[in-house]
Parts: C-alpha cells; structure tokens; sequence
C-alpha cells in the first residue's frame, strides 16, 4: 500500500477528531493481511501523535487540568496516577517526555552532596 493511500484511509478513520469506529470496520474488511497490519500501525501512529499522557502522583485538581489543557489545545489528555512520581507529573507528548518529581530533585541533591 503506498504512503498517500495509508494517510488518506487514516485520515478517513477519524470524525473531528474521534477514532470512527462504523469507518474503520468498514476500512479493514476491504484491506487484505498485510495492508491491514499497515493501516493500524498507521492509525496507532496517529493516535499516539494526538495524545498527551500526564502522569501524576494523585488525582489531577480543576486549577492543573485547566493549565494543561491550556498548553495542548488541541490535544487528547489522558491522566494517569503513578504514585512512584512523589509529588510530581510527567507528561508524555509522543516521543518526549517531559517529568519533574520531588524523588529525582532529592536523587540529584543527594549524589551532589555524595561527592
């Protein structure tokens, strides 16, 4: 399957912004194995380039899901508890990771007390 067709059919699979589910079936009974493997490793991309991930060490309060959605307008947030994050949050945009948590400041502190 050539790249422009695989966009276009990713492309077709999503209604303002939403995974289309009645499109995507109707998509995959028409592909054979291979172009199947393709297009839901297409829309996995896409998904994954449309979702933020933000870990936090408790519950998210109204204040920071209005700031984050602030930063990532158009973006799908997902909130994840990780109580290993102490105090902190990682957010997750695709490849990047941004994260800030009392646990690496006190490692950090520690290793330059250390020498």
């Amino acid at each position: 399957m050539h790249q422009r067709l695989l966009k276009q059919l990713v492309e077709l699979s999503f209604r303002k912004g939403e995974l289309n589910r009645q499109e995507v079936s109707k998509i995959a009974d028409a592909l054979n194995r291979q172009q199947l493997k393709a297009y839901i490793g297409g829309l996995k991309k896409r998904i994954k380039k449309e979702t933020i991930y933000v870990d936090l060490a408790a519950a998210p309060s109204q204040k920071l899901t209005e700031k984050v959605t602030m930063l990532y307008p158009n973006k799908q947030l997902v909130y994840r508890v990780a109580p290993e994050l102490l105090m902190g949050m990682r957010i997750t945009d695709g490849d990047n990771v941004f994260g800030l948590n009392l646990h690496d400041r006190l490692e950090t502190l520690r290793q330059y007390i250390g020498e």
